[in-house]
């Protein structure tokens, strides 16, 4: 997968390519780059605020857990999120946060 620099630095070569800088008040392409992938990104953050807020990703949360947890015959319950590829959507961190890291 492509890093978020280099994808910045590919979006800046398609705006200068196409000389938008001009139909943004010349606004240099690397800035406009940056100004796109941040609101891909917070166009990712209101979402899953929406799907919590209309519980659509909840039910997923136990599949989710359920299918990594218990693939792993060895996983034992521990009081750490640390290591978890869950961190970030887990409903069993304590106030929203992650245990342990």
């Amino acid at each position: 997968m492509i890093n978020r620099e280099q994808f910045i630095n590919e979006i800046a070569e398609v705006v200068n390519r196409n000389s938008m800088e001009k139909a943004f008040n010349d606004t240099p392409d690397f800035i406009l780059a940056r100004i796109a992938v941040e609101a891909m990104e917070m166009f990712t953050r209101a979402s899953a605020h929406r799907d919590d807020y209309h519980g659509f990703r909840t039910a997923d949360y136990d599949r989710k857990y359920k299918a990594i947890c218990e693939s792993e015959k060895k996983a034992k319950p521990v009081n750490t999120c640390k290591g978890c590829p869950l961190i970030d959507v887990c409903p069993r961190r304590p106030n929203g946060k992650p245990t342990g890291t």
